[in-house]
Order: structure tokens, then C-alpha cells, then sequence
């Protein structure tokens, strides 16, 4: 079911504010550095107060309506895959989470490459007993393979072409990409996987490198789906899915 736009955090300032004020209250009457959140969906949630105190998140995250303009296309097309990759997982692990709930078939490479937020991410997925079926990693995704330093640590960035070969992955089903801005490289540096596997690609658009990365699926057999916001969903034609 579709929400109306005057309901999404996204599609109302009043509904925004006001999320994001109820979300200040309860982060600021928890103590410690990190909130602890309870979600509709039956996981739960540690984060960090830094980067959440700020904003609506919380609250979306309890409720179930983090990128409403993706919902009901993931939680129906989840269902049917063997392997979701998530590019850009963050601290909240969220659409990891989530598709472990939907399809208890799944497994889950949960990509991200700060460590800070890899560090809640992989305590996220062990309080709600799905290790065997996430495999996180400290590391991002791009069109070549580099080192960089991040928050005074190493991390790598590979393609997710060498991921899949050297993991021995069967199928990659469902990639969700946001990496606010570095979308392009990431599809570069999947284009074996996206050939050979067609899967369906949750992309949120941030500049017109990725836009033009969209334009490009598109010529490459996929239907753009375009939501409010710049989210995209595509999905590959000529499937069975």
C-alpha cells in the first residue's frame, strides 16, 4: 500500500518536523553515547546518538518508513531473492535488517565503509541473531580497487565483480546503492554481475554522474522506475521476476 505524500517524512515539513522534534526528545532522555530502537518489524536497533540526534530518523526506523518511496517495491520483490547486496548499510543496517525479516532464505552482504558505522552495523546484526546470514564488511565499492583512510583507519574500496568471484555468490538478486554521490563507480565496478545476474537495483540519484548512470542501465534492458526524491527502482525486463 502506497502512503500518501502528506504522511512520508519526505512529502510533508510538518510531518518532519515534528518526527524530527519527537526523535530530539528521545534521543536526548536516553543516557550514554548511543539509542537503543525498537522497530514494527520485531528487530531492534543500537545506534549511535551522533549523526541520529538531529534528524527524523529514529522515529522512521521504529515506524517502518525509512525511504517510504521504496517500501513497497522492496518488501515485495525481497521475497524471491537468494542474495540482496547492500551498498552503503550505515550504522542502522536497516534494509539488511529488514529483508532478513521478509525472506528467511536471504543471505545479506552488508557493505560499509566507515568504521564507526561498521561497528554498529555488525553489533546490529549479532543482537538479532542473523550472523549466519550476513556477512559484513568493513570495506566500500567502487570501479577499482583502493585503500583509503577513513576516521584514522584503513579501508578498502573493490569491485563488487571481485566480490562475487571471490565469495563464489550463485546469483546477486537485489543491489540497494546509496553512497551519497559515488553511485557511478559503484555500477562500474559491477557490470559483470548486473550482466550476467540482471539484478534489481534500489538507487538513490545525488548527481548527475548518477544520473547518467541511470540513463545508461536503462539502454542496458532495465525499466527506470522513478519515486519522488531521486530514488529509483529498476528492474530488469525480459526476466521471470
Amino acid at each position: 500500500m502506497r502512503l500518501p505524500r502528506i504522511l512520508t517524512y519526505r512529502g510533508s515539513m510538518f510531518v518532519y518536523l515534528v518526527l524530527k522534534v519527537l526523535s530530539g526528545v528521545i534521543t536526548s532522555i536516553m543516557p550514554g553515547d548511543h539509542i537503543v530502537i525498537p522497530t514494527i518489524h520485531g528487530f531492534k536497533l543500537v545506534l549511535p546518538k551522533r549523526g541520529y540526534a538531529s534528524g527524523a530518523r529514529p522515529l522512521t526506523i521504529m515506524f517502518g518508513v525509512v525511504e517510504p518511496q521504496w517500501r513497497r517495491y522492496f518488501t515485495t520483490l525481497i521475497g524471491k531473492a537468494r542474495v540482496f547486496v547492500d551498498v552503503g548499510a550505515a550504522s542502522d543496517i536497516y534494509y539488511t535488517l529488514l529483508a532478513t525479516r521478509l525472506n528467511k532464505d536471504v543471505i545479506v552482504l552488508a557493505l560499509e565503509p566507515s568504521p564507526t558505522e561498521y561497528k554498529y552495523s555488525v553489533h546490529n546484526v549479532k543482537i538479532n541473531k542473523v550472523t549466519d546470514r550476513v556477512l559484513c564488511l568493513n570495506m566500500g565499492l567502487s570501479d577499482h580497487i583502493e585503500e583509503t583512510i577513513m576516521e584514522g583507519r584503513r579501508v578498502m574500496f573493490v569491485r563488487l565483480d571481485d566480490l562475487v568471484s571471490k565469495l563464489n555468490l550463485e546469483s546477486v538478486d537485489i543491489i540497494k546503492v546509496d553512497v551519497e554521490g559515488a553511485g557511478a563507480l559503484v555500477i562500474k565496478g559491477a557490470e559483470k554481475a548486473i550482466e550476467k545476474h540482471k539484478p534489481i537495483i534500489f538507487f538513490e540519484v545525488h548527481n548527475k554522474s548518477e544520473e547518467d548512470t541511470i540513463k545508461e542501465l536503462a539502454k542496458r534492458g532495465y525499466k527506470v522506475i522513478r519515486e519522488p526524491g531521486e530514488m529509483y527502482v529498476l528492474v530488469p525486463v525480459n526476466t521471470h521476476r
